[in-house]
Formats: C-alpha cells, structure tokens, sequence
C-alpha cells in the first residue's frame, strides 16, 4: 500500500494534513478531505482492478459463472466479464465513500478533544513516527466508533433490530480498546524495528 501511495502521490499530489506542535509532540488537528478522497478515489480504483481480474482469471479457472460482492448486507451477481468493470466501479466508490465520511468525522472530533498526537525525529530523507499519544489514539478512536455505532445501530433500529443495542454499546469499547492496543504496540515494536517514515513538504 507504502508503494501504491508513493507513486499516487508523485502524480497528483499527497495527502494534506493540518500539524501543530506542542512540546516534543505534533497533534494531528486536520486533514484534507479532498486531497484524502482524491489519493483513496486512485488507491481503491487499482485494488478493484486487480481483484477484478484475479476474479475472472478465478471464475474462468474453476468455470464458475458468477461472482458475488457483499456490500452492506446487499449482495450483488457479476458474471465473468462484468466483474472486471464492476469491481473497479463498486470499490472507487466504497473508497470515495469511507475516506470522505473518515476524514469529516476525523476533523470534527479533532477540532472538540484534540488530535492523534506523535513524536517526530528527522533523518537524511524522512521524519520518522517514533511514538503515538496511547490516549489521544483511544480518545479519537472512541468517538469515531461511537459515531459510526450510532449510524449502523440507527439503521438496524429502523428494522427493530436487537442488534442495533449491542452495536451502539460495544463499538465505542472497540474503538476505545483497539486504538489504545494499537497505540501500545505500535510504541513497544518501534524501537526494534524502526518508526514509519514519512515526508513532510
């Protein structure tokens, strides 16, 4: 994906991100959601050729006749030639989608709690993520699940749905705890294996 990005981002530019430092740590306040929606629109588009075409090479191999795509609970039939035009049209859009919807959750709840906050050093060609904040990465995580629990439980209520309840109680505790783990490992394996490179313009 590193890749995929690099050579996107040579060609229409990268990702824009809103920085400030505080301290020794840089707080993550804002990102561009045309630019993220831009970068994800090509990103998705590649990954949906290419499962389009591992789909029809699969369907030609084993003389299947039809492929399945399961979208919110909707499943929709391609046959062997559409799924080389259909794949890339469904994954561009889901794509556009979740990284428009990401990014204003993302800014709105940066702008109420703060940011993901992370420490930065500088080599020769990169500024190297050493660290990310543990509870800034679990407050914001909580939120976005919280947000994204309360639109999926809402949508389930509408069907009287008993799951609607638990959706809209355990995804803030995933949010919460999956941002925190993630914080926490991705801070302990740093040192031994280096921090993630990134170029700043």
């Amino acid at each position: 994906m590193a890749f995929v990005y690099n050579i996107i981002s040579s060609k229409i530019g990268g990702i824009k991100l809103e920085l400030n430092a505080e301290g020794d740590q840089n707080i993550l306040y804002k990102i561009d959601t045309l630019s993220l929606a831009k970068t994800m629109l090509v990103i998705y588009l590649i990954i949906g050729f290419v499962y389009g075409i591992i789909t029809m090479i699969f369907l030609y191999v084993t003389g299947a006749q039809i492929s399945q795509i399961l979208v919110s609970g909707i499943s929709y039939m391609f046959t062997n030639q559409e799924a080389i035009i259909a794949y890339p049209i469904v994954y561009t859009i889901i794509g556009l989608i979740a990284s428009l919807v990401c990014a204003f959750a993302y800014n709105i709840i940066a702008s109420k709690i703060g940011g993901i906050s992370f420490n930065l050093t500088s080599t020769d060609k990169y500024q190297m993520i050493n660290s990310i904040g543990i509870m800034s990465v679990a407050k914001v995580s909580l939120l976005f699940y919280m947000i994204i629990g309360l639109i999926v439980g809402g949508i389930s209520l509408i069907t009287i749905n008993a799951l609607a309840i638990i959706i809209m109680l355990v995804f803030p505790i995933i949010g919460f705890t999956g941002g925190a783990v993630f914080a926490v490992i991705f801070n302990v394996t740093t040192p031994l294996v280096g921090g993630v490179g990134i170029r700043l313009e």
